[in-house]
């Protein structure tokens, strides 16, 4: 369905029932929240892309390969998913980073490096998780 419009910058797709992400080639702000997401296919994001909102969809595990060379990208919000488990090394290419969000998830145990590579970080939200334990 968007196959013709992918000259888009700003996308924001709301309530869509959306299962998988469209692809934008020029996307700087994508934002999907309350979909049907629950995983990221490789390459579908935009390399340009600076800010991604997946709130309010169903991530249950961050995978390693979701971020590949998006290195331009400031703000990474997954507010309420059901997010338990990081895999290591999942934000290794967000040297840019400055805002990452992970409030209202399923979150029990931080494993060591699973924020490798957030050198730019400057806000870190995880509240209302369930963290026992820091590896």
């Amino acid at each position: 369905i968007f196959d013709r419009i992918r000259s888009l910058i700003n996308i924001n797709i709301l309530n869509s029932n959306l299962n998988e992400i469209p692809y934008f080639p020029l996307a700087k702000w994508l934002c999907l929240e309350r979909n049907n997401l629950k995983e990221i296919e490789e390459n579908r994001l935009s390399q340009n892309l600076n800010y991604l909102i997946l709130s309010k969809n169903y991530f249950k595990v961050i995978k390693e390969n979701y971020f590949k060379n998006l290195k331009y990208l400031k703000e990474l919000i997954f507010y309420e998913n059901k997010i338990h488990s990081i895999e290591p090394f999942s934000f290794t290419d967000l040297s840019e980073l400055l805002v990452l969000s992970l409030v209202r998830n399923n979150l029990v145990k931080l494993n060591k490096n699973i924020f490798y590579g957030l050198i730019e970080l400057r806000v870190l939200n995880m509240d209302e998780n369930s963290i026992e334990f820091l590896n």
